[in-house]
């Protein structure tokens, strides 16, 4: 649980999702790309898990968001703990309207919780959306991924480099007062990346 200040409605800032088609070949493609950066737009990076939130999809399926959160409350209670720990984060954010400040709650919700919510939408609108979603949710896994990917790469450069400089250290006075300075900075960014990758270190040990 988190609490988030906004000033905005929490709805993602983007143009119409369901938008005119245009019978020219280079028009339709330039809209199916603007569909697609408008979803990207909707599903984000959460502690590395990629996450849309109850206010983005009230607003790409066209569902009021109280609407939307009354059908995530029913799965939460029929799904199991651990499934909604997982996958429907409750939230808070405080909005201010005129001179009162409400705090008001929505839900951070992975691809799975999407998948499960999604289910009962129906219409010919409901499955492109559903599509256009899944997609962005790909998207966002593969961008971190590829970060994760080279963060192990500069881990695994920097442990080398550590590895390497330790072991080139001679007895004089200068090279070990040299190593002192290196090794402080060497074993920063070797904590530094530890964390980061704390998620993918647990799942090794």
């Amino acid at each position: 649980m988190c609490r988030l200040d906004r000033t905005s409605k929490g709805k993602c800032i983007a143009p119409s999702i369901f938008l005119p088609v245009i019978f020219f070949d280079g028009q339709v493609q330039k809209m199916n790309m603007m569909t697609n950066l408008t979803m990207r737009g909707m599903v984000s990076n959460e502690n590395g898990k990629p996450t849309t939130t109850s206010y983005a999809i009230a607003e790409a399926f066209n569902k009021t968001h109280s609407h939307v959160m009354r059908d995530i409350k029913k799965i939460v209670k029929q799904c199991g703990e651990e499934f909604a720990k997982s996958n429907f984060g409750l939230t808070f954010e405080n909005k201010k309207i005129g001179n009162t400040t409400r705090t008001t709650p929505f839900y951070q919700i992975s691809k799975d919780g999407f998948m499960l919510l999604v289910m009962g939408f129906t219409g010919e609108k409901a499955m492109k959306t559903k599509i256009d979603f899944i997609n962005a949710f790909n998207w966002m896994a593969e961008q971190l991924t590829q970060v994760v990917q080279s963060k192990w790469a500069k881990y695994n450069q920097v442990s080398l480099d550590h590895k390497t400089r330790k072991q080139q250290v001679s007895c004089s006075a200068r090279d070990m007062r040299a190593w002192q300075d290196d090794k402080v900075v060497l074993e920063n960014e070797l904590a530094q990346l530890e964390m980061e990758l704390q998620p993918q270190l647990q799942c090794l040990n």
